[in-house]
């Protein structure tokens, strides 16, 4: 079938188009405004929430962190580890732990029971996934450190879509492989009313805009992020990957260097001490 386009009678010349169909003699101004209307709607910059700076995205490697709670009394029940290009999930409980696996004849589970008198106690399957999620941690910190060296907000708004849900998890998942909501100062708890997972999101961009607007409280994030990546890898090595690790407790400073990053962060005040240069917590 083929189709005619008929001269038009019209003094106005048009494109022939049968979809938008614009008069070639316009007037520039006319044309301009146009054109501008026309950007303002393709970009979904403008909006209710008013405008927002540009977001550079990148991979993020952080594992995907989900907390679930009791229905009726909002106890914390158990994370649900999601790996990056993983079908395998994990989930760590106050009394049971599981690991669950997708195949192509469907989903095998492994129970891990605890008793409550040894709950208080890292398991080792517990070891291995608290290990795995710090190491994604660890790859983020260094991504974050650098950009805030370089001054590049745009990654770090983009990042805060992320990283501040991750933290929110990271608290619940030490907190449920000790079996205790004490395990973690209350202090480096997120709320879920303190980030929005959005990249147009007005929190982001006055979490970023304290770090960018006051150059010493981007010298303390930098800081606070490497005291982070320091105590995660130690607290791998002299606990979490030790294959004789039965009651061994080594993470007290990895919980005081949590606390900082976080509270440094989040902008919370006041911020705890940092570290002396060329020493750790």
């Amino acid at each position: 079938m083929s189709y005619f386009f008929l001269p038009s009678r019209s003094p106005h010349r048009t494109f022939a188009s049968k979809r938008c169909p614009v008069p070639l003699n316009v007037k520039p101004s006319f044309l301009f405004l146009f054109v501008l209307v026309l950007q303002a709607v393709i970009s979904g910059d403008s909006g209710a929430g008013g405008s927002y700076t540009k977001r550079s995205s990148f991979s993020v490697p952080l594992a995907k962190l989900s907390v679930s709670f009791n229905e009726l009394d909002e106890r914390f029940e158990k994370v649900r580890i999601t790996q990056l290009n993983s079908d395998e999930i994990s989930e760590i409980g106050r009394y049971e732990d599981s690991h669950i696996t997708v195949t192509r004849y469907g989903k095998q589970t492994k129970v891990f029971k605890e008793s409550p008198s040894n709950a208080h106690l890292i398991t080792d399957f517990e070891a291995e996934k608290l290990s795995e999620v710090a190491k994604t941690l660890v790859s983020t910190l260094k991504i974050l450190e650098r950009d805030v060296q370089r001054k590049r907000w745009d990654r770090l708004l983009y990042l805060d879509a992320y990283l501040p849900r991750f933290l929110r998890g990271y608290y619940y998942l030490y907190s449920g492989a000790l079996n205790s909501m004490r395990a973690l100062p209350r202090s480096c708890r997120i709320p879920e009313a303190a980030y929005e997972v959005s990249l147009q999101s007005e929190k982001s961009e006055q979490r970023v805009n304290a770090w960018r607007n006051n150059p010493e409280q981007a010298l303390r994030l930098r800081i606070a992020s490497k005291e982070l990546i320091y105590q995660i890898k130690k607290w791998q090595k002299d606990e979490l990957r030790r294959p004789m690790r039965s009651g061994m407790r080594k993470g007290e400073n990895f919980e005081n260097a949590f606390n900082l990053f976080v509270r440094v962060y989040m902008n919370r005040y006041p911020i705890p001490d940092l570290p002396p240069k060329d020493k750790h917590l």
